[in-house]
């Protein structure tokens, strides 16, 4: 099943209703690409930079009670999420929460994150991104380099391609071509 921003939205503010304690709810993927930059597309999940036992339970307990909203809820598997990104992350302030705090990276970070894996789901959510928010070429390029590569602890060649192929499928082969010679210099 596939989910709209008045589905997420629906869901975060049951959440909010059902938590038992103030928390920070981290959106990464498609979710907060949706939500905080209105991306067009729908996502089958809610993908979290980590989770509380709280935040679980009380997914649990809404799904229950809204069968409608029973949305996959939890920590996304992405290869590498710095510390520096998690310090970017902004509030997200457009719906109306009084215990939970909900909190998105900024579209250069959702990029990297998302271009991690860089399958077709990723891509379409990334090309969505860019209609919908300015992404800045140069800042992924730095981020890529310094935040991002440094704490890969596998082969870094998959890691390039993936980011490579993002960047060509979002900004065309000539912006693609020059992140590829300044990797390899």
């Amino acid at each position: 099943m596939v989910f709209n921003k008045e589905a997420l939205q629906n869901f975060i503010v049951k959440l909010d209703q059902e938590i038992t304690e103030k928390s920070s709810l981290y959106l990464i993927g498609g979710a907060s690409a949706i939500l905080a930059y209105n991306a067009k597309s729908g996502t089958q999940d809610i993908d979290l930079w980590d989770s509380t036992k709280d935040l679980q339970q009380a997914s649990q307990r809404v799904a229950k009670k809204f069968p409608h909203l029973k949305i996959h809820f939890g920590p996304a598997y992405v290869h590498i999420k710095s510390e520096n990104m998690l310090k970017r992350f902004v509030q997200l302030k457009t719906l109306k929460l009084s215990k939970i705090k909900l909190m998105v990276p900024d579209p250069e970070d959702l990029f990297l994150l998302k271009a991690q894996r860089s399958d077709e789901k990723d891509l379409a959510d990334l090309v969505s991104l860019k209609t919908t928010v300015k992404i800045k070429e140069n800042t992924l390029l730095k981020r890529f380099k310094e935040d991002v590569l440094p704490l890969n602890y596998a082969n870094d060649n998959v890691l390039i391609t993936n980011f490579l192929l993002a960047i060509e499928k979002v900004f065309g082969e000539d912006v693609c071509e020059k992140h590829q010679k300044n990797l390899e210099s």
